[in-house]
């Protein structure tokens, strides 16, 4: 049952996100604005005549002062209407609809395999702590953590057109093909740009959990289990691992903020029709009801993923919920 803590942090949560989502729209609106150019080009043409462009301005309400412009656009996004796209001539929640699918499916397959091979790799290196293993996953999950995603997307092209031509690296497949046949192509299309997303998060989360895990392994509670006859692979995949899942918790939540924009430069490199190459196209054709609509969209699931993540945390730990300080001498989780 949901405690009286945990629903005023729920809604405090909900309150800041609000109002995050408040400025992020802010933002976006005002950048938008303040780019050169003007849209009613890329619809009409750059043959368009003065009396068609002005025609255009008071359709779309450009003509009006900014702060009515603003106003009416919160109004907007609370119907649920993002507006028409400039450049697709269609509204902006069918293309959004239309590309989500691809985004979400190369977000989950790339931090699935950070998630995976990241947290693995931290329980592998703590388990053999003191040993060229540990090491290993040291300087392994350094170098990967530094590295943005274009670099690593650029070094997987490069070693697939090498040593894997037969691999492909760049869109999704075509998209007449059916049944088991299309899924096995998008699979193959979608490893060079899952790798690309994931390898430098699962340096972040081996780096996490190798930390949490050994500081759990050095609690007296370890010692005393040790003594007890416990075995060392119940001692490491249960009583370490569960105190560990708090810092563990708190570091899948703050990199899934970042997913999003990771998930743009690798679509861009590997021209994966996802939300990414969305933003990124509406950038070049400065259409604003599709910048701003994606924008809204990542924004609200971003934040809805963020509320979620601490939820977690908070049952996690119920100490977050009444706002108390963890202490360094917790005690740890019985089996």
């Amino acid at each position: 049952m949901i405690d009286r803590a945990l629903t005023t942090r729920i809604a405090g949560s909900i309150g800041q996100l609000v109002l995050l989502l408040l400025f992020v729209v802010l933002t976006v609106f005002t950048l938008v604005h303040m780019a050169p150019g003007d849209p009613a080009n890329l619809y009409l043409g750059l043959g368009a005549t003065a009396e068609q462009v002005a025609a255009f301005h008071r359709q779309m309400g450009m003509d009006r002062p900014l702060p009515e412009q603003f106003f009416a656009l919160l109004r907007q996004l609370l119907t649920g209407d993002l507006g028409t796209s400039l450049a697709y001539r269609m509204p902006v929640i069918d293309i959004i609809a239309q590309k989500l699918p691809a985004s979400l499916l190369l977000m989950i397959s790339g931090y699935l395999f950070a998630l995976i091979v990241g947290i693995g790799a931290g329980i592998l290196g703590a388990w053999k702590q003191d040993t060229p293993v540990e090491t290993f996953v040291r300087v392994a999950s350094g170098l990967v953590y530094a590295q943005p995603e274009f670099i690593v997307g650029i070094v997987i092209l490069v070693l697939a057109t090498t040593f894997l031509p037969w691999l492909p690296m760049v869109g999704m497949g075509a998209s007449d093909a059916t049944g088991w046949g299309a899924v096995g192509t998008t699979m193959l299309y979608l490893i060079g740009p899952a790798l690309a997303l994931g390898i430098a998060r699962a340096g972040t989360y081996a780096r996490m959990t190798l930390a949490a895990m050994l500081s759990a392994l050095n609690q007296d509670y370890v010692v005393t289990h040790r003594a007890a006859g416990f075995s060392e692979r119940r001692i490491v995949l249960v009583y370490a691992l569960r105190n560990a899942l708090l810092p563990i918790v708190t570091t899948i939540g703050i990199e899934i903020r970042f997913l999003f924009a990771g998930a743009v430069v690798t679509e861009v490199i590997f021209s994966w029709p996802g939300i990414g190459r969305l933003i990124f196209d509406g950038i070049l054709n400065r259409d604003a009801p599709l910048i701003i609509g994606v924008f809204f969209v990542v924004a609200v699931l971003t934040m809805v993923i963020n509320l979620v993540t601490d939820i977690a945390y908070a049952l996690l730990d119920p100490r977050v919920r009444t706002g108390a300080r963890p202490h360094s001498n917790q005690q740890p989780a019985q089996g």
